[in-house]
C-alpha cells in the first residue's frame, strides 16, 4: 500500500519535528522547574484533557464517514457547537470548585490555573475536528504542520505558565432540513462519547491517583517518564492511526470490509516499534542522567516500567479506530469501561500499599493484558484473522 505509507511519512515528518522540538524543550522544563511544578502542570493537563475527550460528544469521529463533503461539513459544524457548549459548562464548574479540586488532589497550586481550562478545551477540541477534516480531504501536509504547532504550544505552556463557512442549504439542528446527521450518528454521543470518556479517564487516571495517594513530586516523575517513553512511539503511531482511519473508512465504503488494510500494516507496526523499544530499555538510565540531570533519575525507573505497556499501545492503537469504522460503539464502551475499572483497582491496591513502584508495575501489566485483549477482538472483527495479520 504505497499510498498509505507515503501519507504516514508526511505525518511522521511533522510528528518527528514536533518530537524533536519536544525533546529540546523538555530539558528546559526539568532544569528550570522542580518535579512538584511539573506535577501541577500534568494535573492541569489531565483535567483539561478528560474534558477535551468529550467536548465534541465524539461527533468528530463521524466527520470521516459521510460520502458527501457537504454532509461531512454539517457534522463538522455540529462538533463546533458541542465544543463551545462543553467548554463553557466545564469552565464554570472547574473555576467554581477550584479550591475544592486543589484540596482533593492535595495540590493547592492547581486552583490558580483552572481558569484556563475552557480556553484549552476550546482550542484542543477545534484541533480534533480539524484533524478529522484534513484527513478526510487527504491534506496530510497541512496536518503535519498542525502537529508541530500543537507540540510547541504544549511545551510553551509548560515553560511559560504553569473559517470555515456553512455550506449553502438547511442544517438539521437549526430547523428545517435534510438528513438528521445528529440522529444518523447518534451512537457516537450515546456510546462512543461515553467510551471516549472512559478511555480518556484511563489515560489520565495515573495523574489523578498518583496525586491523590502520593504527591505532586511523584506525579512529576511520572509525567516526565510518560513524555520520554511516548515520544519514539508517537512519532509513527499517531500518524499511522490517522492515516489508517482514513484508509479503513474508505475501504469500508468501497468494499464493505477492512481486512486488507488491517493485514497491510499490522506486522509493519510491530517491526517499526520493536527496535526503539529495546534500545530505550537498554539506554534509559544513561539518557535520563545526561539529558535531565540526576535529580530526575527516579523518572528513569518509572519509564522502564511503563515501556512495555506503551509498546503494546503503539502496536494496537491504530486499529482501535475500527470501533468507529465498523460502528462497534457499544463494544468500545464495554471495553473501555473494563479497562478503567481494572486500572482503578490496580491504582487502589498500589496506592494503599504506599509504594509508587508497585502501583506503576500493576498499572503496566494490566495495560498490556487489556490492550492485548482489545487487539484480539479487533483482528477477529476485521476479518483479517491472526494468520492474515501476521503474514501481510
Amino acid at each position: 500500500m504505497p499510498g498509505f505509507f507515503s501519507n504516514v511519512f508526511k505525518l511522521t515528518t511533522g510528528t518527528m519535528i514536533a518530537q524533536v522540538v519536544g525533546i529540546l524543550l523538555i530539558p528546559v522544563v526539568t532544569r528550570v522547574y522542580s518535579p512538584e511544578f511539573l506535577g501541577v502542570s500534568q494535573l492541569f493537563l489531565s483535567i483539561a484533557t478528560v474534558i477535551v475527550v468529550i467536548s465534541s460528544f465524539s461527533y468528530h469521529f463521524a466527520v470521516m464517514l459521510p460520502e458527501k463533503d457537504e454532509d461531512s461539513m454539517t457534522v463538522f459544524v455540529l462538533c463546533i457547537l458541542c465544543i463551545l457548549c462543553t467548554s463553557t459548562v466545564a469552565g464554570a464548574v472547574v473555576v467554581g470548585f477550584a479550591d475544592k479540586i486543589g484540596e482533593i488532589f492535595a495540590t493547592a497550586a492547581i486552583a490558580d490555573y483552572l481558569i484556563w481550562v475552557p480556553v484549552y478545551v476550546s482550542l484542543s477540541g477545534l484541533s480534533l475536528i480539524l484533524t478529522e477534516w484534513l484527513s478526510r480531504k487527504v491534506k496530510y501536509g497541512i496536518l503535519s504542520r498542525e502537529i508541530v504547532t500543537s507540540s510547541i504550544s504544549t511545551r510553551v505552556f509548560q515553560i511559560g505558565g504553569t473559517d470555515r463557512r456553512l455550506p449553502p442549504g438547511p442544517h438539521p439542528w437549526f430547523g428545517g432540513g435534510s438528513d438528521p446527521f445528529a440522529v444518523r450518528y447518534n451512537e457516537f454521543p450515546l456510546y462512543e462519547n461515553t467510551a471516549s470518556l472512559a478511555n480518556g479517564m484511563s489515560w489520565e487516571l495515573p495523574a489523578f491517583m498518583l496525586s491523590f495517594f502520593f504527591s505532586p513530586i511523584i506525579l512529576g516523575y511520572y509525567a516526565l517518564a510518560m513524555m520520554v517513553v511516548r515520544m519514539p512511539m508517537t512519532m509513527v503511531g499517531t500518524a499511522a492511526s490517522q492515516v489508517f482511519y482514513q484508509r479503513a473508512s474508505e475501504e469500508k465504503s468501497l468494499t464493505g470490509g477492512v481486512q486488507t488494510v488491517v493485514q497491510a500494516i499490522h506486522t509493519r507496526l510491530i517491526a517499526a516499534g520493536i527496535f526503539p523499544f529495546i534500545l530505550f530499555i537498554i539506554l534509559a538510565e544513561e539518557l535520563f542522567t545526561f539529558i535531565f540531570g540526576t535529580d530526575w533519575l527516579t523518572a528513569d525507573t518509572y519509564a522502564r516500567i511503563l515501556a512495555s505497556w506503551l509498546f503494546a499501545v503503539f502496536v494496537v492503537s491504530p486499529i482501535t479506530t475500527l470501533f468507529g469504522v465498523l460502528e462497534r460503539q457499544r463494544v468500545f464502551l464495554l471495553v473501555e469501561a473494563m479497562i478503567l475499572c481494572a486500572w482503578v483497582v490496580a491504582f487502589y491496591v498500589g496506592g494503599t500499599s504506599g509504594n509508587p513502584l508497585l502501583t506503576l508495575t500493576l498499572f503496566s501489566i494490566g495495560g498490556m493484558l487489556m490492550w492485548g485483549a482489545k487487539r484480539a477482538y479487533l483482528i477477529r472483527e476485521s476479518g483479517a484473522g491472526y494468520r492474515g495479520a501476521f503474514s501481510a
